[in-house]
């Protein structure tokens, strides 16, 4: 078993959404073929009118297909772009929140640092002025 990274969602798609392609497929191939056959053979009544039937026929077998594909396949446009924006967003987010910490961590840095010094001065003033007592 490979070591693979994991994925936030796979691009498998349904049993439906390949039948659909092949419906699309064969409807087309099946009008391509009649309206070859209606050209050919554009004296022979009855062949003319067999050959429109199927035609008419092989619509409804497109209509599905497209159905059953673009259903899907939008459903999955729809969730990869909103994976997106919101993947865009946390990141934005992301860096906007870092480089304030950043920025509030070193003024807090300084402001601690300041007080610290503000406080070894006052703690030797106040040593300063007990040592002539400690005589």
């Amino acid at each position: 078993m490979e070591n693979q990274e994991p994925r936030l969602f796979k691009n498998k798609y349904s049993t439906k959404f390949y039948v659909g392609i092949v419906l699309i497929v064969l409807s087309l191939v099946i009008g391509k073929i009649t309206l070859a056959t209606f050209i050919i053979y554009f004296n022979d009544d009855t062949i003319k009118l067999v050959s429109l039937i199927i035609y008419i026929l092989s619509w409804p077998m497109l209509l599905l297909g497209v159905w059953w594909v673009g259903k899907e396949y939008a459903d999955k446009v729809k969730r990869y772009f909103q994976y997106r924006y919101y993947h865009q967003h946390l990141v934005k987010g992301t860096k906007k929140a870092f480089q304030l910490t950043k920025k509030h961590t070193q003024y807090f840095k300084q402001n601690t640092i300041d007080a610290f010094a503000k406080t070894k001065e006052r703690t030797d003033s106040v040593a300063n002025k007990f040592k002539p007592w400690k005589k």
